[in-house]
């Protein structure tokens, strides 16, 4: 009787092991969401260089920071993005030197994903830092970039629906 017992619930085991990674090949892929955003601040970054060295400053001579915070776990940046020859530099607001805080510092930040139906919204913006008074003041440019992609049940992924689009504000 214990064996019939024992046999019972190892196939009971193996039958939900069995529904549960057959449901799993109905999920959204997540994998993809460290791609999307790579391609995202790619384009950021694209659209920022062109503005600082064509439209308003000339050369980059700087550091071009990016906030680490709100990123996944492991996340690094692509080859695409290191050959955009500018000097990047990984900053967290949590490591800010104190000169750091007194010149003031800006960078681009992801500040995450939104879901929203069917579709999933990548919002990055410009932020920064400033002591000044013994105070520090933190400020977040009016415009962001909004990426919005949909779900193709056809191509089982995410598609990109709309392009950067620079945005006043997050809805």
């Amino acid at each position: 009787m214990k064996n019939l017992i024992k046999i019972a619930i190892l196939f009971f085991m193996l039958l939900s092991v069995a529904a549960v990674s057959r449901a799993q090949d109905t999920i959204p892929r997540w994998d993809q969401s460290e791609k999307m955003i790579q391609d995202a601040l790619l384009s950021v970054l694209k659209i920022e260089k062109h503005y600082i060295e064509d439209m308003h400053y000339g050369k980059i001579d700087d550091y071009f920071y990016i906030w680490v915070e709100n990123y996944p776990l492991g996340f690094s940046l692509t080859q695409d993005i290191l050959d955009l020859n500018l000097k990047l530099k990984g900053i967290s607001r949590y490591n800010l030197t104190k000169k750091q805080k007194k010149k003031g510092i800006s960078g681009i930040a992801f500040s995450g994903v939104l879901i929203n139906d069917n579709k999933l919204r990548l919002v990055f913006r410009e932020e920064g830092f400033l002591l000044k008074d013994k105070l520090l003041h933190w400020g977040i440019d009016g415009e962001g970039y909004l990426f919005e992609y949909e779900y193709s049940c056809e191509k089982r992924e995410w598609v990109l629906i709309k392009q950067p689009k620079q945005c006043k504000f997050i809805e």
